[in-house]
């Protein structure tokens, strides 16, 4: 049973280790191309939202005038 313990203790303490280790490795987006994606995201959301909203008003116009 003392080994249980010391798993328990020992497991989650090399796993932070590994992780600690592992973002060190990462390398991070600067602050232009955060911004760059952010602007192209966005532009995306607004045309897809455009897009549906423009489908959603010729599709119910439709279906008005099929149900009267």
């Amino acid at each position: 049973m003392v080994k249980k313990d010391k798993d328990f203790i020992k497991k989650p303490i090399k796993f932070i280790q590994e992780v600690i280790a592992e973002l060190k490795k990462v390398t991070w987006s600067g602050k232009k191309e955060v911004i760059g994606s952010t602007v192209v995201v966005m532009t995306l959301i607004a045309i897809i939202a455009a897009f549906t909203g423009v489908i959603d008003y010729l599709l119910s116009q439709i279906l008005g005038k099929l149900i009267k």
